[in-house]
């Protein structure tokens, strides 16, 4: 169920909600009015629970009713009367039972519910609420983690929930009793043959009706499915492969697993290695065993190497782990895991990593380890410790005895200088972890990086030449391919060249082998050219993404990215709020990585209320920081906003020093940010319209710096007198504002134009077509509820609209507008509503 079907419920007088088995209701009444009272239907209200609720609906307060489906006519009547009086009502039902009260028909209208809804699942971020519920403080992480395991299931979600409000701790990892109990007694309640497919199911982690039967052993049928199905053990679905078995849940496969005798789980590994691909069964072999097995050992670590040779890193780390747990001697156990740890890492999945840390720890000290370690430590934003483990590692090799090793220290020295955005450093040791590692994937993926080193030491266009070298070598993996495709992206983003980036970050995108690592980065920077071209709700989409990939994988690097993109837009259009929550949420160590510290500062100062005192206070970090000051700004433009903040507090000649340090910019975006930032401190106002003139002229593709440069040469020409040039750029800002849905600028254009006083012909020219519809009806003495059916608009809108044309016209009422400019925008006739 989606965030938008909760705020409806809560911001509904009475509320129906349904699923299946009625713990979900309660879940999802909870989320709907936490600060309610609670009461549950045992057949009817109980004498208790019946005062209960009268006293709160005479209170007016808020009550929810789980199992609403009891009720009788008469309870029902008193609940739906409170709540057509206001009373917040919140009545939870299982649909699976049958309702005693016939009120509930057709949909509950009789009942006036503004919503119905049949929950099948939670997000994350409702289980994250419904902690909160109970008590229990989840990160964004932890809920995540959790949505993972259980899938949202309802149940597994709320007994894990319920087992971690009990101990007072967080969810852990072990399947909860509740749940382990509800599984033992529907396997029993089915029966040997459909209990045998469900452990089927659960060891092969979903397959097809005939592989399912060969590991079963058992005849599978539409009856035993269905019986499977409804007790919660599978769910079933069909695709253009034909039938498609599954666990419901991570969860609940390994409840079945659990709850199953040992020789028979062994029985169903063994026959599952004989129907899946060699790699899988290979695992599946590991998990049949109880002893070690060297041979098995040696097969899986060798499947291992050559899947994380084609950078297939998730079943790499799988393979490793599994040979750890057959290995025959402590040392090519700790080798193993070793790998499964480093395998791990580069699949982008740091939670399973960090599992395995501690033990990793616990060893000696070797240039393995203090790798593995190191590359840990680069991904959780950890850049001091990185830096110490990666420097003992490289003095503890010998790259003549051990180049491949040496070439994987290389090649994190390499990732560590990325994220530091230290250009010259990115390039040396690229160059190194490419002279020894000749076809390994370090190596490979070194070549696909080495550009952005190029670009972090200032030539962006000598990076996209060694990105485009690398694209057009053959027979790359696939993995690779989307390193060097994110490399395409984030500099030709770096260049300007949004269509390309935009084109090249939506394939970079999608997790090849695993690597989740890549997506993260190419979503923040996706989501930065969908900001720059106008289309953000994409960006906020791919934020989003971001933020909770970053949750679900335990990396941090590239949050701030994410946060800043999407405080920007939620700033810009007028969610103070949200703007908030993702400033507080980019906040990072003042001993993070650069390329944390810049975005999670922008990030506070798209957030800042306080004018430009709290902008400079959020880039104050970055104005102490010499190697801030030294970043380019096409990638981390963050200079122009200091430069603005400065100018806006009487500050301009550090503004111009500021600036005058920076190092030049090379894409066209940063010329127009720097530009603008260079004419808000100019105090020779004929000179700063010549300047923001000049930027314009080249704005023409982006659209969102073009809506802030009319906004700011209006402003100018305004404070100058030329009031009718005035009208006419911040009519232009206007109507980029509002394609956007920057509602903040609106409300700062609509003050700037009502401030250009005059009414005039050209006056009538500022209005956007939407606004000139809406002003030819109202001066032919339409009601704004009449404007809104004509036009397909609510009525709210077009008061908005309204609001805004009187801003710009001058006048404050109707009839002002009438007589002043009823001739005219009557000669008009309709405008486009494409234009």
């Amino acid at each position: 169920m989606d965030p938008w079907s909760v705020r409806r419920i809560r911001g509904a007088r009475s509320a129906v909600i349904g699923d299946p088995t009625g713990r979900g209701a309660r879940a999802l009444a909870t989320l709907a009015r936490p600060e309610a009272s609670v009461v549950q239907a045992l057949g009817a209200l109980a004498p208790d629970d019946g005062a209960r609720v009268r006293e709160a609906l005479a209170a007016g307060a808020g009550v929810i009713v789980a199992d609403a489906q009891r009720l009788d006519d008469r309870e029902l009547g008193e609940l739906a009367a409170a709540a057509q009086r206001g009373t917040p009502v919140v009545l939870a039902r299982a649909t699976a039972e049958p309702p005693v009260s016939g009120l509930w028909n057709d949909d509950a209208r009789a009942l006036g519910a503004d919503v119905h809804l049949a929950l099948d699942a939670l997000s994350a971020d409702e289980i994250a609420a419904l902690a909160r519920g109970l008590g229990l403080e989840l990160s964004g992480a932890a809920a995540v983690r959790l949505h993972r395991r259980t899938g949202g299931a309802i149940e597994a979600t709320l007994a894990a929930l319920d087992e971690a409000a009990r101990s007072g701790g967080q969810p852990s990892d072990a399947v909860p009793a509740g749940e382990r109990h509800r599984i033992a007694a529907a396997l029993a309640e089915v029966g040997e043959p459909a209990a045998g497919v469900a452990l089927a199911a659960a060891v092969l982690g979903g397959a097809a009706p005939t592989d399912l039967a060969a590991v079963a052993g058992t005849e599978v049928t539409a009856e035993l499915l269905d019986a499977l199905a409804a007790h919660g053990l599978v769910i079933a679905r069909r695709d253009r492969d034909g039938p498609w078995i599954a666990p419901p849940a991570p969860i609940v496969a390994r409840a079945v697993e659990e709850a199953s005798a040992w020789t028979d789980r062994a029985r169903l590994h063994a026959a599952a290695a004989e129907v899946v691909d060699p790699h899988r069964a290979l695992r599946h072999r590991a998990a049949a065993v109880l002893r070690s097995d060297a041979a098995l050992a040696r097969a899986l670590a060798d499947d291992g190497g050559a899947l994380a040779a084609r950078g297939e890193w998730s079943s790499a780390a799988a393979a490793f782990a599994a040979a750890t747990g057959v290995a025959a001697d402590a040392e090519a156990a700790r080798e193993l895991r070793i790998a499964a740890v480093d395998a791990y890492v580069s699949a982008g999945d740091l939670g399973a990593a960090r599992e395995l840390v501690p033990a990793i720890e616990a060893l000696p000290a070797s240039p393995e380890r203090d790798s593995v370690l190191g590359y840990v430590a680069i991904q959780s934003g950890r850049p001091a410790e990185a830096l110490d483990r990666l420097e003992r590692a490289w003095n503890a090799v010998n790259p003549r005895l051990n180049p491949l090793p040496a070439a994987r220290i290389a090649h994190r020295r390499g990732l560590d200088a990325l994220v530091r955005w230290d250009g010259p450093a990115l390039i040396t040791w690229a160059d190194r972890a490419i002279a020894l590692g000749g076809d390994a994937p370090p190596a490979i993926e070194s070549r696909a990086f080495r550009g952005l080193g190029a670009a972090a030491a200032g030539d962006v266009v000598g990076a996209a030449r060694a990105v485009e070298v690398g694209l057009a070598e053959t027979g790359l993996p696939v993995a690779v391919s989307q390193r060097l495709m994110l490399g395409v992206g984030w500099i030709q983003y770096g260049l300007g060249d949004l269509d390309r980036a935009r084109t090249a970050l939506t394939a970079a995108r999608e997790a090849v082998g695993g690597a989740h690592r890549v997506s993260l980065w190419a979503l923040g920077w996706l989501a930065r050219v969908q900001f720059e071209i106008g289309d953000w709700d994409a960006a906020l989409d791919s934020a989003r993404e971001a933020v909770e990939l970053g949750d679900s994988t335990g990396i941090v690097l590239c949050s701030p990215l994410a946060h800043w993109t999407a405080a920007e837009i939620l700033s810009l259009r007028g969610d103070a709020d949200g703007a908030d929550r993702h400033a507080a949420a980019a906040r990072v160590a003042p001993t993070g990585y650069l390329t944390q510290r810049i975005p999670a500062a922008l990030a506070q100062a798209a957030a800042a209320r306080g004018g430009p005192r709290a902008v400079l206070a959020a880039v104050q970090p970055l104005l102490a920081d010499p190697a801030a000051r030294t970043v380019g700004p096409d990638f981390w433009p963050w200079h122009h906003v200091a430069a603005r903040a400065l100018a806006d507090a009487g500050r301009g000649d550090e503004a111009v020093a500021l600036l005058d340090g920076a190092p030049a910019p090379q894409s066209t975006p940063a010329r127009i940010r720097m530009g603008a930032a260079r004419a808000a401190a100019d105090p020779d106002a004929d000179a700063a319209a010549d300047a923001l003139r000049d930027c314009l002229a080249e704005a023409e593709s982006f659209p969102v710096a073009a809506g802030g440069l009319h906004l700011d040469l209006g402003m100018l020409l305004r404070r100058t007198g030329h009031r009718r040039d005035a009208a006419h750029h911040l009519g232009e800002a206007a109507a980029a504002f509002e394609s956007l849905g920057a509602h903040a600028r609106l409300r700062t254009t609509d003050r700037e134009l009502g401030r250009t006083s005059g009414p005039s012909a050209a006056d009538v020219a500022t209005l956007t077509p939407h606004e000139l519809n809406v002003a030819r009806l109202v001066v032919a003495g339409d009601t704004n509820r009449r404007v809104a059916e004509q036009l397909y608009l609510s009525p709210k809108t077009v008061q908005f609209h309204l609001t805004r044309i009187f801003a710009k016209l001058g006048v404050r009422t109707r009839g002002e507008l009438t007589a002043r400019y009823g001739g005219e925008l009557t000669d008009r006739g309709p405008a486009g509503l494409g234009g």
